[in-house]
């Protein structure tokens, strides 16, 4: 497997050589009942699956505890700060499940739209995989489906991570930001520093060139006493 990839990238493309190589035709009316009924029954699965983690999370969320959530900024200008917003742990599950099903609604429509226009069979095989490993990986089925205690599971600890392609360009933004601002406060010493020591190296330098007397040139010049116009008195 290649490093860096979750697992569940390569099931998707797997699948699909899998068929290539056994030469399975889509355009059969058969091959094609099957993997649209195949497609129906897991799209039937993960709304069962909303269905019982929202029962889950009204019948034995946690409202006693809570946590801070950052949200970034609606605009998205780096001189914005994200907000916080204080939220009980069952208002947190059932917003985080709200999202989950969006996400699942969206794919959904998208792949139903690229089959019925497009004539994409494929994309209904991807789906089938894809996304009920996507349910069964997020954090609530754990808690909810398996029973497991999120304060034994770093991996459940809320807020859970967020992993959605959005999530990843704003943390890759975010880390620009951060770089842009560190190489800023390097750069900013070494500027100051030479400014100030301008005037230093310049006396230095004349120094150097006139074999260190140039101040003592001045001190002479300056203990000197003035001579006496006496053409005037005169």
């Amino acid at each position: 497997m290649l490093q860096g990839l979750p697992w569940k990238v390569l099931v998707g493309p797997g699948l699909l050589l899998g068929l290539k190589f056994a030469k399975v035709d889509y355009q059969t009316p058969e091959n094609l009942l099957i993997v649209r009924i195949l497609y129906g029954v897991s799209q039937v699965f993960i709304l069962g699956l909303c269905a019982f983690i929202a029962y889950g999370i009204r019948s034995r969320g946690d409202d006693k505890k809570s946590l801070k959530i950052k949200t970034p900024p609606a605009t998205g200008g780096s001189g914005e700060q994200p907000t916080e917003t204080k939220m009980t742990f069952k208002d947190y599950d059932m917003g985080e499940l709200t999202k989950l099903f969006k996400n699942f609604a969206l794919g959904a429509a998208v792949t139903i739209g690229i089959h019925v226009y497009m004539q994409v069979v494929p994309a209904l095989l991807l789906q089938i995989v894809t996304q009920p490993i996507t349910f069964i990986e997020h954090p609530l089925f754990s808690i909810y489906v398996l029973n497991k205690d999120p304060a034994k599971d770093s991996k459940l600890k809320r807020p859970f991570p967020d992993n959605s392609p959005a999530a990843r360009m704003e943390a890759m933004k975010q880390e620009a930001l951060k770089q842009k601002e560190l190489q800023e406060q390097r750069d900013r010493p070494s500027n100051e520093t030479l400014t100030d020591g301008g005037s230093t190296s310049s006396t230095a330098a004349l120094d150097t060139a006139t074999g260190g007397n140039a101040q003592t040139s001045v001190s002479t010049a300056e203990r000197r006493p003035t001579r006496p116009n006496t053409a005037e008195e005169e």
